[in-house]
């Protein structure tokens, strides 16, 4: 389906001398002089090859083309024709075809002139879809473009009385059936034949629903000079097989009333003729004054054999959702290539609406369904291959000696006696803590602040594990018991405590405690200012972390199954949340830099650090700190303790 770029070309009577004149997009107004009468003649000269009965003669090919070069030069002026060629190089880029749409204001004979043979010297306009020739009478305005409302309904009126027994009426009627078939199967078209070809009986059928979108007229046409009109032949209200001559000046208002109607095409010779030289109005322009936004008429008889051609090219690209333009283009090709002489330039296309699309492409549902298809296998593929990662992902940490042992001990942080702890001695220095602005929770983690770490410290390299805890707790070694290497969860702030008291007792050399919430986020981002240890971004944490069961681990995972950051602590981000020592408050926008701060002397709730597997990415920032009552316990909660590093002896 294309899209068009109307170039609009406005021709009048001058009034002085008999010339005309021609203005077109802002090209300025031009005036020239044309002998209409001579140019008639030449016209009627033509008439037998526009009839397309016989093959086209090089002579009359070659009078056809001098014809249309004449009409060219007239209207086209150099600058009027500059702007032509910028509107058809503007096509590279605005992807719109060129619609020539030619008005005519008081014109007089020029009117009834075949237009459809413009030649510029190289190619005849209308033959090809890019560059269309449609008319739009000045006189005339605009109407709205067709609506969308679906089924499409085509009512054809094919009457058949006795002096039309040279057409194939129904012959033409299978045609059109035939090229709409894929339109007509999925309910988008119908095809009706009018029951009774009669005046009467088109005006009934008219007035019911359902409403019809396009009249397709197949018989004779007639020109009536005294009534400065054409007419149609139907057949007579109860006399069979009669012809009945129906002027335009009585079917326009009957059409008038049909508001859905899109378009008819008259498919009989002169719908498109001039009545006479003095009035150059046709039964296609009653059609159009009725409101009817487009007709297609002929302007001289071509003959059955052409006709059904053009028809059936006609309506086979209109079924493809192509507009008007694009479909009397095909009309015409074949016309051209089919041997029927000028055939192809009788066919006249009015338009007032400012599109000629009257049926809409199919929705591809068949090529939705396949690319759907395709989408959901890729999906499935994808999915299969993460979990499939997952699965290998928890075999090999599984397969993992996840022992303590694997980080060689710090000499200024040693473990306690009898005991395996690790820990990693973090220098002193300054760091940025909090969000960044227009990032992290407004209320809790931000605004972002300077804050030094005076002193060094040495923190666990993993959170607290079971068999630790139980290790101290009990001073029995638990390493048979069942997740002896994952994290210790489900306790209370206060028996994280009571474990570091223990600690206490056992190893008061250490001076064992929880890490304070500054020291915590400073030992975690290890020198960096981004909010995860390998970059900045949400996905940066893929592989990385144990987060939101995205790395084959459904719940805790094993200590030390992932990376660690530059200073040497692992999980850092997910798996469990860790207890810090503060209290709970907002950050203070004011006070900066803080030197080893350690939150309020009193709260409500204690802060919980690091994320945890069932928390998403957003969760597990350097920077995003909770808070709970100091006795609230979770199975995604456990902490990490720190030590003073011990003196050089």
């Amino acid at each position: 389906m294309r899209d068009y770029e109307d170039f609009e070309v406005w021709i009048s009577a001058d009034g002085e001398g008999g010339g005309y004149r021609v203005r077109a997009n802002e090209a300025g107004e031009w005036r020239f002089e044309l002998n209409a009468e001579a140019l008639r003649e030449k016209a009627r000269h033509l008439a037998e090859a526009f009839e397309g009965q016989d093959l086209l003669q090089a002579k009359t090919f070659e009078e056809a083309k001098d014809f249309g070069h004449i009409l060219f030069r007239a209207i086209f002026p150099l600058p009027i024709y500059g702007k032509l060629r910028e509107a058809r190089a503007r096509r590279g880029f605005t992807k719109k075809s060129v619609r020539l749409r030619l008005h005519f204001d008081r014109a007089g004979s020029l009117v009834g002139l075949p237009w459809e043979l413009l030649f510029d010297g190289e190619r005849f306009f209308c033959l090809s879809a890019e560059t269309p020739v449609v008319r739009h009478p000045e006189f005339l305005g605009s109407v709205e473009d067709p609506s969308r409302k679906s089924p499409f309904r085509v009512l054809a009126v094919l009457p058949e009385p006795f002096r039309q027994a040279d057409l194939d009426a129904q012959g033409e009627l299978l045609d059109i059936q035939a090229e709409l078939a894929s339109r007509i199967q999925d309910g988008s078209v119908f095809v009706e034949p009018l029951e009774r070809p009669t005046f009467r009986g088109l005006m009934e059928r008219l007035k019911v629903a359902p409403r019809v979108q396009a009249l397709h007229f197949a018989g004779h046409g007639e020109t009536l000079p005294e009534f400065g009109d054409g007419a149609l032949c139907l057949e007579q209200e109860g006399r069979i097989r009669r012809a009945d001559s129906v002027p335009g000046f009585a079917l326009a208002p009957v059409l008038s009333d049909a508001k859905e109607l899109r378009f008819v095409f008259l498919n009989a010779c002169e719908g498109g003729r001039s009545a006479s030289i003095e009035n150059p109005e046709n039964l296609a322009h009653r059609l159009l004054e009725a409101g009817v936004p487009a007709v297609l008429a002929l302007q001289t008889p071509i003959g059955n054999r052409a006709a059904k051609t053009f028809c059936r090219a006609f309506y086979h690209l209109l079924a493809k959702g192509c507009s008007l333009e694009e479909s009397v283009a095909a009309g015409r090709q074949a016309l051209q290539t089919g041997a029927f002489g000028l055939a192809w330039a009788s066919p006249v296309l009015y338009l007032r609406a400012a599109t000629g699309q009257v049926i809409w492409p199919k929705f591809p549902w068949r090529r939705v369904v396949l690319l759907c298809g395709a989408f959901i296998l890729a999906l499935g593929i994808a999915l299969a291959a993460r979990e499939g990662k997952r699965i290998y992902d928890r075999l090999t940490h599984a397969a993992r000696p996840h022992s303590l042992t694997r980080r060689a001990p710090d000499p200024a942080c040693p473990s306690p006696r009898g005991l395996d702890f690790a820990f990693v001695k973090i220098p002193s220095g300054e760091f940025t803590m909090g969000a960044p602005a227009r990032r992290g929770d407004r209320a809790k983690e931000r605004p972002a602040h300077k804050v030094v770490i005076t002193k060094s410290f040495c923190i666990g390299a993993y959170e607290v594990t079971d068999r630790q805890f139980n290790a101290v707790l009990t001073g029995r070694d638990a390493s048979t018991s069942p997740g002896f290497d994952l994290p210790k969860t489900g306790d209370s702030w206060n028996e994280a405590q009571d474990f570091v008291a223990k600690l206490n007792q056992r190893d008061p050399e250490g001076h064992y405690r929880l890490a304070w919430e500054a020291e915590l986020e400073y030992a975690g981002r290890a020198g960096s200012s981004a909010a995860y240890i390998y970059g900045d971004q949400e996905r940066d944490l893929e592989g990385q972390a144990n987060y939101l069961d995205t790395d084959g681990y459904k719940k805790v995972a094993p200590i030390g199954s992932f990376d660690p950051n530059r200073w040497g602590l692992y999980d850092v981000h997910g798996n469990v949340e860790e207890w810090v020592a503060d209290w709970y408050a907002p950050y203070s926008p004011y006070a900066e830099p803080l030197i080893d701060p350690r939150g309020p002397t009193a709260g409500t709730g204690r802060v919980r650090r690091g994320g945890s597997f069932r928390m998403n990415a957003k969760s597990c920032a350097a920077w995003s700190r909770k808070s709970s009552e100091p006795e609230h316990r979770s199975d995604d909660l456990g902490f990490r303790i720190v030590r003073s590093p011990k003196s050089p002896s």
